[in-house]
């Protein structure tokens, strides 16, 4: 195990944001995130559902998001989500609404309902655009006010974060940094924030206990094991794609027909295999440890396109 634990495993996640005892971490990463200063800053937190490393025997893999309210009564959601998976924005809806209307006992006045901001943190592209943090917000169309503020959602993007240790300024880079490179890195990042160093003391997986870590790998594998079914099906829909458009353009007798053809194949074949790009793909083959050697063939990039990424 490299010096720093992936910040990005569910375990990780929890014990990194979830601990009661170190709730100045999940404070300064929300306050980064949702860009909250002034009166609007979040002071202190108490985390509704406190992680606790499960025992391994009864471990099912259903680790709680992040829940906690601050002083105001504001209610966060806070989700780590690795696989990419179909109505990923409507769960993120349910939850919040669920929340909010939760809080309303019978009878009790509509007013005294909190707001509910969801965070979700991706290791997948979910929006179209460059920016690797959205802010979702119910705006009048008409005035651009937000007049109705009591429910917001907030995503991270990691794929999307591009920047090199020497490109980091805000505090919000170096968070987002903190998800993709922490696992890599032999030593934090120089002009690092005060507001990061508890989170990568608790990162440190030397200080992990025997079964903490046992847990951790545990999950480690499981997602790798994923990859690999994924990287199975899309290399099947891929050459099954391609079949089809070959077969469609040989019969078209032109050309041009062929090129349509195994071009859609393509196409349809990666969108049987769970709707990923090549280059999508390519990423978490790295992410997995492959070399860019193993993953040209499975992919069909050449290693100047791989280099590129």
């Amino acid at each position: 195990m490299s010096l720093y634990v992936d910040p990005t495993n569910d375990l990780a996640f929890k014990k990194i944001f979830g601990d009661p005892n170190r709730s100045q971490t999940l404070i300064a990463f929300l306050n980064a995130v949702l860009d909250y200063r002034g009166p609007r800053a979040i002071a202190h937190v108490t985390i509704v559902n406190p992680s606790q490393t499960p025992r391994i025997p009864g471990f099912k893999e259903t680790l709680l998001d992040i829940k906690a309210v601050d002083q105001s009564g504001r209610q966060f959601i806070v989700e780590m989500q690795v696989e990419k998976e179909g109505g990923f924005g409507q769960r993120a809806l349910y939850y919040t609404a669920k929340s909010y209307v939760d809080q309303l006992k019978v009878a009790e006045d509509y007013e005294a309902l909190k707001p509910v901001v969801f965070v979700g943190v991706l290791e997948f592209n979910l929006f179209p655009g460059d920016a690797p943090t959205t802010r979702h917000l119910i705006i009048n169309q008409q005035t651009g006010e937000q007049n109705l503020s009591d429910i917001e959602f907030a995503f991270v993007e990691l794929p999307k974060f591009k920047k090199s240790e020497s490109q980091l300024e805000s505090d919000l880079d170096f968070w987002l940094d903190f998800f993709k490179s922490a696992r890599q890195r032999e030593k934090p990042p120089s002009n690092l924030p005060a507001t990061l160093v508890d989170a990568y003391e608790t990162a440190k997986s030397y200080a992990w206990s025997k079964e903490e870590r046992d847990l951790y790998d545990s999950i480690s594998l499981k997602r790798g094991s994923n990859r690999n079914v994924l990287r199975e099906a899309v290399e099947r829909g891929v050459a099954q794609g391609m079949a089809q458009g070959m077969a469609q353009g040989m019969a078209q007798g032109m050309a041009q027909g062929m090129a349509q053809g195994i071009e859609q194949g393509i196409e349809q074949g990666i969108e049987q295999g769970a709707l990923q790009t090549k280059f999508e793909l390519a990423r978490n083959l790295r992410a997995a440890g492959m070399s860019d050697a193993q993953i040209s063939p499975l992919t069909g990039l050449s290693l100047a396109q791989l280099q590129a990424l």
